[in-house]
């Protein structure tokens, strides 16, 4: 049997599609770090603007997304060769970078919880991008009753 990294390149994944180069990776994987450092600024301005809660969200979304990616590709190498220690080490970054995505943006259900109903109803009034996240924010609103206090969920996010 062949191993996987002796396997003739037309059977092996083209990861090329997903990052081209390590440098590629290397330079995604910095820019997830600088989103996730920077998120905690929206604590304060999300609660005070449709604007403000449109643009917490979507940066929320920028960061899921560049994560999933970079886990994406870090999982796919790591599965080329499991005796890739470079491989494996990349993978452990990636999934300590979602340890970190979830200890920066823990706050954003109890927050969002926290709006009064004619307050978001506002925000959607006078922000109508706000709009694209509707269905969203109405998944995270409707477990309310079940929510952690904000003390509480920072504690559980930092578990993670």
């Amino acid at each position: 049997m062949t191993e996987r990294k002796n396997a003739k390149e037309s059977e092996r994944w083209d990861l090329t599609a997903i990052y081209p180069d390590e440098a590629s990776f290397l330079a995604a994987a910095q820019n997830l770090r600088a989103l996730i450092a920077a998120y905690p600024e929206n604590r304060e301005t999300m609660t005070k603007s449709g604007e403000g809660l449109f643009r917490a969200l979507e940066q929320n979304t920028a960061i899921e997304r560049l994560l999933s990616r970079l886990y994406e590709y870090a999982s796919l190498s790591s599965d080329l060769d499991k005796g890739d220690n470079a491989a494996l080490a990349r993978l452990e970054r990636v999934r300590n970078l979602g340890d970190e995505a979830v200890a920066a943006t823990y706050f954003l259900a109890p927050v969002l919880t926290g709006i009064p109903e004619a307050e978001l109803q506002s925000f959607f009034a006078g922000y109508p991008a706000l709009d694209a996240y509707r269905r969203q924010i109405a998944c995270i609103r409707r477990y309310r009753p079940h929510m952690l206090k904000k003390s509480e969920e920072k504690l559980m996010a930092g578990l993670q």
